[in-house]
């Protein structure tokens, strides 16, 4: 995924993201990504592409949750 020209995410950023939509907590997508917490916490405190993508991925899953009531 490329973030408006930014750089493309690796592929652990990318399950990530993935992860982070569908768990409770940012521990609990830490694992389901197969990432250590400390890791996650970092990407997003200090990565702003992955921070952009990640609201991106968040904001399709509210539309699209909208657009289906």
């Amino acid at each position: 995924m490329a973030v408006n020209g930014g750089k493309k995410l690796s592929r652990n950023q990318e399950r990530t993201v993935a992860a982070l939509l569908s768990a409770r907590t940012i521990p609990e997508a830490a694992t389901a990504a197969g990432i250590g917490s400390r890791m996650l916490e970092r990407w997003l405190s200090e990565d702003p592409d992955f921070v952009e993508e990640y609201r991106a991925a968040r904001r399709r899953v509210v539309e699209g949750a909208i657009g289906g009531l």
